[in-house]
């Protein structure tokens, strides 16, 4: 009701300043919120919001992360993915689709007693010297219900950067190398909830 109330309002408008010939019922593009349970089950908090630029086009933007430690144990992941996605579908947005997508990621991860790896500057900013990753993806969206869909696809592409490997010994975290990633093959798994705004 309160959509067509607004775009009554909008064509009005556009009509009586404008004339009705140049006048055309506004459309809004499809936005989606978004949470990939892939990330969350490996205590990954994400969310995105996906939103329709063209027929059959979406641009989606996440970020992840995680924060999870103390002293000896660490596993905290966290940056932002951007997505360019194209449903073969058409405008429903469901169905078979391909897509673009790049990551940039921090993170420190280790076991306690284990070998430690952080992909960042120590000490640094958020993305001094973070780790990236390009790639191209693969997936189907269902249709749950009106407003919700289930996606699941899957990534390949190269993942990469400077990272270092550490100990922590004696309430100290001692430096063991400083080495480069350079991957090759899968790096992203979704399996994602859309919440489809309804506007």
């Amino acid at each position: 009701m309160k959509k067509t109330a607004l775009l009554s309002v909008i064509f009005l408008l556009c009509h009586t300043l404008t004339g009705k010939a140049q006048c055309a019922e506004p459309h809004f593009p499809p936005i989606s919120l978004y949470t990939n349970a892939a990330y969350d089950a490996a205590l990954i908090p994400n969310a995105g919001v996906q939103v329709g630029f063209s027929k059959g086009w979406t641009l989606g933007l996440s970020w992840n992360g995680s924060w999870w430690g103390g002293e000896g144990h660490s596993w905290k992941v966290y940056g932002p993915e951007l997505t360019v996605r194209r449903y073969f579908s058409g405008a429903e947005y469901i169905g078979h689709h391909g897509g673009l997508y790049t990551q940039l990621i921090t993170y420190d991860i280790q076991r306690r007693g284990g070998t430690g790896y952080l992909g960042g500057e120590p000490g640094g900013h958020l993305f001094d010297g973070a780790n990236w990753g390009i790639g191209a993806e693969y997936g189907y969206t269902f249709r749950l219900t009106r407003q919700l869909d289930l996606d699941l696809s899957i990534g390949l592409g190269y993942f990469g950067g400077k990272y270092y490997t550490y100990q922590y010994e004696g309430g100290q975290y001692i430096w063991l190398a400083t080495a480069h990633r350079n991957y090759w093959g899968p790096t992203r798994l979704g399996v994602t909830l859309y919440w489809n705004l309804p506007l």
